[in-house]
């Protein structure tokens, strides 16, 4: 016999257990005013917490630091490669 609590249990994703509290400040604040990192979709900030804020009817746009970081890495790896395929001849 199957338990019923088992055949209720959902998936759980990273929205199902985000925290509605800003990263920056560490308050729930405005709710409505929390927006969600545009790369890793779970870091969250109130737009009024942006390093700089949105113009009024802007979009705000928000990257979290460690994807900030990530990327930073990425761009880094890359331009090292680019550097080593003109200081080379074999590369050209």
């Amino acid at each position: 016999m199957e338990n019923s609590s088992d055949s209720n249990k959902s998936t759980i994703t990273a929205e199902s257990v985000r925290k509605e509290v800003c990263d920056q400040c560490g308050d729930k604040g405005l709710v409505t005013c929390l927006i969600v990192c545009a790369i890793c979709q779970v870091a969250m900030r109130h737009h009024y917490c942006l390093d700089v804020l949105p113009r009024v009817g802007e979009q705000p746009f928000y990257v979290c630091e460690r994807c900030m970081e990530d990327t930073d890495e990425e761009s880094d790896t890359t331009d090292d490669d680019d550097s080593s395929a003109q200081s080379n001849p074999a590369y050209i």
